[in-house]
């Protein structure tokens, strides 16, 4: 049997001894985890942390609290006039805004009871402002009651009242706040006659200016109407000046002031409006139409038809028309015998004594509805009628008994008798050219022939 002995050391020094050795137990370390490694030869990119790297997470959270805090505090301050401006609108809801003024007169906390009257003063004082437009040439003057001004005092009333809910939900915290350092204008809601308007602004004017020329359509003389390009004009917009004026009543302050400059005036339609016209029409003119003037019927033919064709602006486009002083020209040349022919005021003597005899009006072709019935019978589409009736027109006389009598003839100045045997062929040609002389008149510097 094999024994291990223990083995045995010897230390000179203390003489031999014996110990023995059995082996070490090594306390096991684990490894703490941490996030930030720990440097080692086997990984040398490591950094090593500084107290105040180790520290970052404590200081964060007091980034978080104090953030938590600011946002509580801008909360707090943006809730608090919210809540505010809540219970003052809700305890004034039909009353007007807090420091409101109507033409420089305070109005706020009124209901409309009260600001009626206020508005029914106002509109009666713009009604009769004066209106001064100052522009680069000189300045437009005008009154209120020339343009047509009426002030709209039952919507201002109401708009005064809901002042408070006009802008949007979330400004209208911030206009309450704003209210407390500067007034809130009630604007006084106005309106203009724009017919009226523009023909004061037309008519006064100081720009020297030159009307547009909207586009037409015109017959070239190829057998086809084709379009004519508008021509742009200069001066004062009436659409400028009407929203300058409006502005300026909405403030409430007389008289009413505004200050514009000239600017292009441009046709109200394009060429395309008119080259669609010229489509319309050539197609409308392609073929003749008949007329009739008392018991004479004439044609009027296509080329005669585009002669007489324009474009004049309607509401929403051009329209077709006839060009009436054509039309009448052409009609006179077609049915130039129509009816019978004026007589002038003329003179007869008696007893020695001239006396005037008053003229007589006849008729001739047309009158003036004459283009408007063609042009029906133009765009009726139906052309089964026979013709196109045309009514005449009465002519006057040139000479009028005024004229006559503006001649000063008075007298008799002279007569003379020949005698001839009876039934010569002589006697009856001298008996027609008397008649047919009878009253006529040579004006001076005048011969009969």
């Amino acid at each position: 049997m094999s024994v291990n002995a223990p083995a045995a050391s010897c230390d000179s020094d203390r003489g031999p001894s014996w110990r023995t050795t059995s082996p070490r137990r090594i306390p096991h370390r684990s490894t703490p985890t941490s996030p930030h490694p720990i440097p080692s030869p086997a990984n040398p990119d490591t950094k090593t942390l500084t107290p105040k790297q180790r520290t970052i997470p404590a200081a964060r959270k007091i980034s978080r609290r104090r953030i938590k805090w600011s946002v509580a505090v801008l909360l707090v301050l943006f809730l608090l006039p919210v809540a505010a401006w809540a219970l003052d609108t809700s305890m004034s809801a039909d009353l007007v805004v807090r420091n409101a003024e109507l033409g420089g007169q305070s109005v706020g906390g009124m209901n409309a009871a009260r600001l009626a009257p206020m508005v029914a003063a106002t509109a009666q004082r713009l009604a009769g402002s004066r209106i001064e437009i100052t522009t680069p040439g000189g300045t437009l003057a005008t009154t209120a009651a020339e343009v047509g001004l009426v002030v709209d005092q039952k919507t201002t009333v109401t708009n005064a009242i809901d002042l408070g809910s006009q802008p949007s939900w979330w400004k209208r915290p911030f206009e309450w706040l704003r209210s407390f350092v500067a007034p809130r204008e009630v604007p006084v809601l106005a309106s203009l006659d724009d017919a009226k308007l523009t023909a004061v602004v037309a008519q006064r004017d100081p720009t020297k200016r030159v009307e547009p020329v909207e586009p037409t359509i015109a017959d070239d003389g190829d057998g086809a109407i084709h379009a004519v390009k508008g021509i742009n004009g200069h001066g004062l917009d009436p659409a400028t000046v009407r929203h300058l004026v409006i502005e300026a009543a909405a403030r409430g302050a007389t008289p009413l002031r505004a200050t514009v400059a000239d600017a292009v005036l441009r046709p109200r339609f394009g060429l395309a409006d008119a080259e669609k016209l010229a489509r319309q029409a050539d197609a409308l003119m392609s073929t003749s139409i008949s007329v009739e003037a008392g018991d004479t019927a004439a044609t009027v033919t296509p080329a005669m038809l585009r002669r007489w064709a324009l474009a004049v602006p309607g509401d929403v486009g051009l329209v077709l028309d006839l060009d009436d002083s054509k039309v009448i020209d052409d009609l006179e040349k077609l049915l130039p015998d129509v009816g019978t022919p004026p007589l002038d005021a003329s003179f007869k003597v008696v007893d020695g004594s001239p006396i005037i005899i008053p003229g007589v009006a006849g008729a001739t072709c047309c009158a003036p509805v004459a283009p408007e019935r063609i042009l029906q019978a133009l765009t009726a589409g139906d052309r089964s009628k026979p013709s196109v009736d045309l009514p005449l027109r009465v002519a006057e006389p040139e000479r009028t008994v005024d004229d006559a009598r503006a001649m000063g003839i008075v007298e008799q100045v002279g007569s003379f008798t020949t005698n001839h045997p009876a039934n010569q062929p002589r006697v009856a040609n001298i008996h027609r050219i008397a008649d047919l002389v009878q009253g006529t008149i040579i004006e001076p510097g005048k011969r009969l022939s």
